[in-house]
This record gives C-alpha cells, sequence and structure tokens, in this order.
C-alpha cells in the first residue's frame, strides 16, 4: 500500500529578479522546470518532460526588448 506524502512544496514561493535595471536590446523568453525530481530544478530551455504531472510544472517568463519589435502580417 502506497502512504500519501504531504505536497511539501505546496506553499513554496519562488521569485525572480532583473540583474540589470535596463531592459535587454531584444526581447527573450526563459523556461524553468519546477519538477522536484529534477536535480538540477530550472534552467532548461524548451519541452519538459515530467515524471509526474501533479507535482511539476513549466514556467515561462518573457521580457520585453528596448524597442518595439515589429511583428510580421500573416
Amino acid at each position: 500500500s502506497k502512504n500519501p506524502k504531504p505536497d511539501q512544496n505546496a506553499e513554496a514561493e519562488n521569485s525572480l529578479k532583473l540583474k540589470s535595471g535596463a531592459l535587454q536590446q531584444a526581447p527573450f523568453t526563459v523556461y524553468f522546470a519546477c519538477d522536484p525530481k529534477s536535480p538540477a530544478g530550472g534552467g532548461m530551455s524548451g519541452r519538459v518532460e515530467a515524471s509526474d504531472p501533479k507535482k511539476s510544472c513549466l514556467v515561462q517568463v518573457s521580457v520585453f526588448s528596448q524597442q518595439p519589435t515589429p511583428v510580421p502580417d500573416s
């Protein structure tokens, strides 16, 4: 029989700060994988396969650039 363990990460809070006060010249996106079983914990880009979808997540952080970036018309 399996004994359910309390989720230790239920009330964990994480924050991200910009090291520089100025925005970058080009927009960029960073993905953080918050899988408790992952030893690295974050900084991985692209898709992350979760071992347990209920206990993992993927956080996307997108930052604008200093100047507007034109989007081509479709």
